[in-house]
């Protein structure tokens, strides 16, 4: 619809002035080292994240983690060897990531299992590693996907993410263009060969399986992940009640009681899995 009039001259225009310069300064960045800095004070004018992780994606390979930034703690130790040693494989975004998700702005709510939030992965790692919340700003790149993780120790308001839709065609645009002028991961942080991440990869694939049949072996994966009996149910589609029948089985086979000893039995299999040979 044209405009009926010429824009009123005395409304004011400074609001925006923040997000436009810090928009500048990271189109001016867009391919050299500088780029993460820029880029991120760009999404904080409007996002109050705390923390920020940049990892890299391929079907079926461990992610490679491009860059971090914690401006609550920034001294304190990194939460990523334990993503990279097998803790990326409970992450629902990892497991969105393997079931397609696609390019855009997407919320932690919009991805996870229905009890998440209740998993010792949750309180044991995500929790401390990137809060209560999370956004992902995800794009194509190289053939794989670019993710730029947001959290915050506090949920997001609902309303949180209304300030960055309009700039998302822009955002994604940028992200591609920085990732084609220049690896994503960098000059100083070249990716590890996928053999090296082959048996970290797989040992969630492999976890329980000398003992239980593979329909039990999934049952166990969906615990780990955090889906409530009805949402094994949906996703295997068989009933709450043979649901329940393999998560006995899972148990006894595994001599375990709970979630918890079922946790505490994979990040075993992952300490075994680092300390196997490449």
């Amino acid at each position: 619809m044209p405009f009926s009039r010429e824009p009123d001259a005395s409304a004011s225009c400074t609001a925006p002035i923040p997000l436009f310069e810090a928009a500048a300064q990271a189109t001016r960045c867009c391919g050299s080292v500088d780029f993460w800095p820029a880029f991120f004070r760009l999404l904080r004018t409007h996002l109050a994240f705390e923390n920020a992780l940049v990892a890299w994606y391929f079907p079926r390979q461990a992610p490679m983690v491009v860059t971090e930034f914690d401006w609550v703690a920034p001294g304190a130790e990194s939460p990523v060897p334990r993503y990279l040693q097998g803790m990326y494989r409970l992450d629902p975004f990892f497991q969105a990531f393997e079931n397609g998700l696609g390019p855009g702005l997407h919320r932690l709510s919009d991805v996870a299992p229905d009890r998440f939030r209740q998993t010792d992965y949750y309180a044991n790692y995500f929790r401390e590693a990137v809060g209560q919340d999370e956004f992902q700003l995800v794009c194509p790149a190289d053939g794989g996907l670019l993710s730029v993780s947001l959290g915050s120790s506090q949920h997001y308001p609902a309303a949180a993410s209304h300030a960055l839709i309009p700039m998302l065609p822009w955002l994604i645009a940028i992200l591609e263009r920085h990732a084609s002028g220049c690896p994503p991961w960098g000059e100083a942080q070249p990716p590890a060969s996928p053999a090296h991440a082959t048996p970290l990869r797989d040992a969630l694939e492999r976890f329980g399986q000398q003992l239980l049949s593979p329909r039990e072996a999934e049952v166990a994966r969906l615990i780990l992940q955090g889906h409530s009996l009805q949402s094994m149910a949906n996703r295997l589609h068989i009933s709450s009640e043979t649901v329940k029948s393999h998560r006995r089985h899972v148990y006894a086979k595994l001599d375990v009681r709970s979630p918890s000893e079922l946790f505490s039995l994979f990040t075993a299999e992952l300490g075994s899995a680092a300390s196997g040979p490449d």
